[in-house]
């Protein structure tokens, strides 16, 4: 559902432009956004933490593209060092993950429950 709301802001995007111009139709369409997966994620997490670290990520993000669409001229250097940035970020984020546990290995390694709780 989240990633409908995003594919739904370039829609919305395009359709306010028309009539209230790009940079008013770009902050409206992205408050529209936010605040729609900030709503669905705040149910979905549990927790108003997460879902404000949720949308504040999709804000940096099309804070992060609004600026790609205005410079231009630096456009390809501008993205390519940000794509860098954001893979060492995933790499950085995902250093601890074994890759080759199984879900089987995942599931021996939880706690066992009881009727009265964890053992």
């Amino acid at each position: 559902m989240a990633g409908c709301a995003i594919t739904l802001f370039y829609l919305l995007l395009l359709s306010l432009a028309e009539q209230i111009g790009f940079t008013a139709a770009y902050c409206v369409a992205t408050l529209m956004t936010v605040g729609l997966v900030y709503g669905y994620t705040r149910r979905i997490l549990t927790s108003r933490r997460n879902a404000a670290l949720v949308s504040g990520g999709l804000s940096i993000l099309y804070g992060y593209l609004f600026a790609l669409l205005h410079e231009q001229e630096y456009a390809l250097l501008a993205g390519s060092i940000g794509l860098f940035l954001m893979l060492g970020l995933v790499m950085y984020l995902t250093r601890n993950i074994d890759w080759y546990q199984t879900t089987e290995q995942v599931v021996e390694k939880r706690p066992k429950q009881n009727k009265e709780g964890i053992e």
